[in-house]
C-alpha cells in the first residue's frame, strides 16, 4: 500500500535520525516529486545537505520551505546556519534580522511554549581556520558565528527552552576550533556526543 506524505515524512524523518542517509533521501525526494512545495520534506532535505557537505546545494530547500511557511523558527536558523558555513556573514546576518522583523523567532516559538515537552537548540560550533580565505576573512567568520550563538541563546532562554552550547566545548585560540571534536569543515566526531549529553544531564 503506498505511504501517505505524512507516513512517508516520518519514515524519512526516522531513517534521518538513525544516520541512513540514502533511505532519508529517497523518501524526502518522493515527498518532493508528489508536492515540490511540501515545507518540511524541502527543510529536511536541506539538513541533510547539510550534513554531508553540500551546503550550497542545501539553501533552495531552505528557500522553499521559507517561503511557503516562513513562521517556523528552525527553518530560518538551518538557513543562517548554512549561510555562516559557507562564509556569507553578510547575508546570515540580514537574514536572522528578517526572521526577527517577521516575528518567526517570537512567535514561531510562541507556537511551542505550551507543548508538554522541553526543546533543546544546538548553537553553531566553533570554526575551522579556512586556509583559503584572508586573515580578516575568517576573523569576520568568527565575529559572526559569536554574535549569531548570542542572539540564538538570548531568544531561546527568552521562551523557556534550552540551549546546548557545542560552541563552549569546540572552542579554541581566538575563536577558532579547539580541532578535538572536528572530523572536516562541518561534520563533529562522535566525541562530541559525551560533551552533549553532559549538558543535556544538567537540564534532566
Amino acid at each position: 500500500m503506498a505511504l501517505t506524505l505524512d507516513q512517508a515524512l516520518q519514515k524519512g524523518i526516522e531513517a534521518h535520525k538513525a544516520g541512513k542517509v540514502q533511505e532519508a533521501d529517497r523518501y524526502y525526494a518522493a515527498i518532493l516529486k508528489a508536492n515540490p512545495k511540501h515545507p518540511d520534506a524541502n527543510h529536511n532535505m536541506g539538513v541533510l545537505a547539510v550534513g554531508v557537505g553540500h551546503v550550497q546545494e542545501a539553501l533552495p530547500f531552505f528557500k522553499i520551505a521559507l517561503e511557503v511557511n516562513p513562521n517556523i523558527a528552525q527553518y530560518w536558523l538551518s538557513y543562517v546556519d548554512a549561510l555562516i558555513k559557507l562564509g556569507r556573514i553578510t547575508d546570515a546576518k540580514a537574514v536572522f534580522a528578517q526572521a526577527k522583523n517577521k516575528g518567526a523567532m517570537g512567535d514561531g516559538f510562541d507556537q511551542n511554549r505550551n507543548k508538554n515537552h522541553s526543546l533543546f537548540f544546538f548553537n553553531v560550533p566553533a570554526p575551522i581556520y579556512n586556509g583559503e580565505y584572508s586573515t580578516e576573512v575568517n576573523g569576520d567568520v568568527t565575529r559572526a558565528i559569536k554574535l549569531f550563538n548570542t542572539l540564538l541563546q538570548k531568544t531561546v532562554l527568552d521562551y523557556d527552552f534550552k540551549i546546548i552550547d557545542v560552541y563552549k566545548f569546540t572552542i579554541g585560540k581566538n575563536g577558532f576550533s579547539n580541532n578535538s571534536f572536528h572530523i572536516d569543515d562541518y561534520h563533529l566526531s562522535s566525541n562530541a556526543i559525551r560533551e552533549i549529553e553532559k549538558q543535556i544531564g544538567t537540564f534532566l
